[in-house]
């Protein structure tokens, strides 16, 4: 018995699993209401969708959007009215069967010996989170309201790992059906794409710029959007389930901290492993494979499992695999999905004129990489095609409104659209900032100017934030912002979006300090003057120069924003046919909206304030939904037995919180890339396994000090901003920057470790814990109000909560 579990847990444990297994009828009946229960749901939303497709009863006017959403309707009502069928059948018939299989999967897991059970572990932490990472990178690829609402996947699959650790004593262990549920998911995603159904599930917050979404105008819409997610977030948990049961079974009791310290290897590994998947832009076909692989491994006990679910697996990913489109070209960056087409235009006599290669984002137009040359615009321009003359002026735009410049910096240079016009108009050296490396390549081999192969062109793959931070101050004539509209998050574990950081008050000084005197900064987004974005950008320049910007509008809906020093180093174009300047009309707007400037601290520049009457609803109806399901699952779910750990469960709501902020603090100093992302993570986790190294080597006899340190650490970052650390020498502000976001995740590390080898229960700690990120999770939608910066607050108030509710757990009958 291990002296650190009190009055001889470790056999209380094994004598509740052994009774578990001795009454596998314990739940009988379960079976038959899960099957007519998701049989009849099934039938009524299949049935709906249905009666609307074939125009049974209308559901309000469509809106804005011109777009039949009837023939979707009918092919998923028609899917899934047979699915109900096909699942009823199913289940009746092979029910019984599938749990016996899981009995003895169960019952192969517990005589597994010490070192297999280790391996085990390793193995299905890994699965657990490269799976989840992959998730959510699928689900924001083929939905675009996923890359936004980018939560739900997070969450959903801590639901779901934390509800498994709570089953992991059931005798029934039902990770052979892993694969197969995971299947499922992926081939009605997919499905769901082809119809094009991802055009159905529209925006419902109004008020902010989601591209490629329609907005909510009716209830039907409404309830098309609010039951996708629900939708996707019980799927995704039903996922998530069997693997956090296998993971708490693999889990020994006797040696938790060794047994956590396994988890979290596991965890590093699934990290570096999604990191290799992203630095080769591999397709999701690699990423289901790679998660198959390990799950099949871990399915090795069970044949009926391994056979089924092998067989299903090949034919999901050979038809994941598989592109119908000839002229249609994936590429999976590692930030987005891009689809490659060739892009011509037709001119009256039927003529196709090849202008260049269409890119898309994550099935959203991104750009066009055209070719502007001056022999084809005055060749093709006159002959009907509009879009070259509109292109050709807005981009030579910003070297008409002063002097030639010597040096330019383009931040968002993207395919080399902005770049070529700084190569045509004579500027002497370029340097060209882009994030991804993915639509960098597609500039170089597909755009018809060919102008990252001038010698000109400095070529940089960096956040435009960080870089500007590092270059050195008056170093550049011309700073273009190039329309950096992310269509996109970062990743499951960050707030913002890529392009959120350069668009705030702070970016707009840095960026002033980068001009010599004489120079100018033109900055253009795809947003008409009137909006509120459009005025926050005037004011922030405005604020940020001590001047007002001058504004035009190009291409009929961007708005180019042009500043400089003085007044006179703005000239006035010959010809404002194609480009209208806007800036009476925008200073009005301005004054009237009286919109607060983005800032560092509060990086939303797509809302129109930061009090609670501008929170969008639609957050706050889907965080009440998604709350709802957690809690009535959990609820649900309990066994008589099942020990709830309050204490537990505030540690994981306000870790996840805080890491969270730790991330978006570090992106903001070393860049919002996938790289400073993967990094960030993988430091959390080895300062997870410094935590559990230290407590297994001193064994502290209570958390009061972890505690006391804990709390000063999160009042030091809260009061000491780490834009601060940078007043000196960049190397200590970014050390000193470090060791404020992570100190307080080692020592909540600390805490979590010491009070694990303390536990009672070791899944319920696990499950409690988990659970609780959900809290966080839901927490993190503050900083949309108060900023990143009062997150802290927020954390210890949920540390506090977890250090008065230390040693106490109730039963949930």
């Amino acid at each position: 018995m291990d002296p650190a579990l009190p009055g001889g847990e470790e056999s209380t444990l094994v004598e509740d699993r052994a009774a578990t297994r001795l009454a596998p009828g314990a739940r009988i009946g379960s079976g038959a209401l899960l099957r007519w229960t998701l049989t009849l749901m099934l039938l009524m939303v299949g049935g709906a969708s249905l009666a609307w497709g074939m125009k049974w009863f209308e559901g309000g006017s469509r809106g804005e959007s011109a777009i039949d959403h009837h023939p979707t309707a009918i092919a998923l009502g028609a899917s899934l009215l047979a699915g109900a069928i096909l699942f009823f059948m199913v289940h009746r018939r092979q029910y019984a069967a599938w749990r016996g299989e899981c009995l003895a999967f169960g019952a192969a897991v517990d005589s597994l010996s010490a070192g297999a059970r280790r391996f085990d572990l390793a193995l299905a932490s890994v699965l657990g989170l490269f799976l989840e990472v992959a998730l959510i990178r699928w689900h924001g690829t083929e939905f675009r309201a996923c890359a936004y609402f980018k939560n739900i996947t997070l969450l959903a699959c801590f639901l779901g790992l934390g509800l498994g650790f709570a089953r992991s004593r059931r005798s029934v262990v039902t990770f052979p059906l892993v694969l197969l549920l995971l299947a499922l998911q992926l081939i009605a995603i997919d499905l769901l794409s082809l119809v094009d159904a991802d055009r159905a599930v529209r925006n419902p917050v109004g008020n902010e710029i989601f591209w490629g979404m329609g907005t909510v105008t009716n209830l039907l819409q409404a309830g098309v959007f609010y039951g996708f997610f629900a939708a996707l977030f019980i799927s995704t948990i039903v996922i998530f389930i069997p693997i956090g049961q296998l993971t708490g079974r693999l889990m020994d009791a006797s040696r938790p901290i060794a047994a956590y310290t396994v988890n979290i290897v596991g965890s590093i590994i699934g990290v570096l492993l999604f990191v290799g998947v992203s630095y080769a832009w591999l397709p999701p076909v690699i990423w289901f494979g790679l998660s198959a692989a390990i799950a099949l491994w871990l399915m090795r006990h069970s044949r009926r499992g391994l056979v089924t679910s092998g067989v299903v697996t090949a034919m999901v990913l050979g038809w994941l695999g598989y592109e119908p489109r000839t002229n249609v070209q994936n590429i999976y960056s590692p930030y987005q999905r891009l689809e490659l087409t060739p892009y011509s235009a037709t001119l009256s006599d039927g003529t196709r004129v090849p202008l260049g290669t269409h890119l898309s984002a994550n099935k959203t137009y991104y750009l066009h990489a055209l070719n502007l040359s001056e022999e084809m615009v005055a060749k093709h321009g006159s002959r009907g095609i509009k879009e070259l003359q509109d292109k050709f002026a807005a981009y030579n735009l910003p070297y008409k409104l002063g002097a030639t410049p010597g040096t330019v910096l383009i931040v968002g240079a993207g395919a080399g659209n902005d770049v070529a016009a700084a190569i045509r108009n004579g500027a002497g050296q370029i340097d060209a900032v882009e994030i991804d490396p993915a639509i960098r390549w597609v500039g170089q081999t597909y755009h018809p100017e060919s102008p990252y192969s001038s010698p000109r062109v400095r070529s940089v793959i960096d956040d435009a934030r960080a870089f500007m931070k590092r270059a050195p101050s008056g170093a550049y004539d011309l700073i273009v912002f190039g329309l950096l509209d992310s269509h996109t998050l970062l990743s499951g574990m960050a707030a913002v979006r890529l392009d959120n950081f350069v668009y705030t008050l702070e970016s707009m000084r840095e960026a002033k300090r980068l001009l010599r005197p004489g120079g100018r900064l033109c900055l253009s987004f795809a947003v008409r003057p009137e909006g509120a974005f459009a005025a926050r950008m005037f004011g922030m320049l405005t604020t940020a120069f001590g001047r007002s910007p001058r504004t035009f509008l190009m291409q009929g809906n961007d708005t180019l924003f042009v500043i400089g020093g003085r007044a006179e180093d703005i000239q006035t174009p010959s010809d404002l046919t194609l480009t209208p300047e806007t800036t009476e009309s925008l200073t009005r707007a301005t004054a009237a909206l009286s919109v607060p400037p983005a800032e560092d601290d509060w990086p939303f520049p797509f809302l129109p304030g930061r009090s609670w009457s501008d929170f969008p609803r639609a957050y706050v109806y889907l965080i009440g939904m998604l709350a709802a399901i957690s809690l009535a699952w959990i609820i649900g779910s309990a066994e008589r037995g099942t020990t709830f750990s309050g204490h537990f469960f505030f540690l994981g709501a306000a870790f996840l919180l805080v890491e969270t902020k730790g991330i978006t603090e570090l992106a903001l100093v070393f860049g919002t890339t996938w790289v400073v992302s993967s990094i960030v993570i993988l430091a959390i986790l080895t300062l997870i396994l410094l935590a559990n190294w230290y407590v297994s080597i001193a064994r502290p006899r209570g958390v009061t000090a972890a505690y006391v340190l804990l709390v000063a650490s999160l009042l030091a970052g809260y009061f000491l901003p780490v834009q601060r650390l940078f007043d000196g020498s960049a190397l200590t502000g970014a050390m000193a920057s470090c060791a404020l976001c992570c100190l307080p995740l080692l020592f909540a590390g600390i805490v979590f470790a010491t009070s694990l080898q303390r536990a009672a229960s070791l899944p319920s700690a696990f499950a409690s814990n988990l659970l609780g990120a959900i809290l966080g999770g839901l927490c993190e939608y503050t900083s949309m109000v108060w900023g990143f910066r009062n997150l802290y607050l927020v954390g210890l108030g949920l540390y506090v909560m977890s250090w008065l509710l230390v040693g106490r757990r109730r039963a949930i009958a």
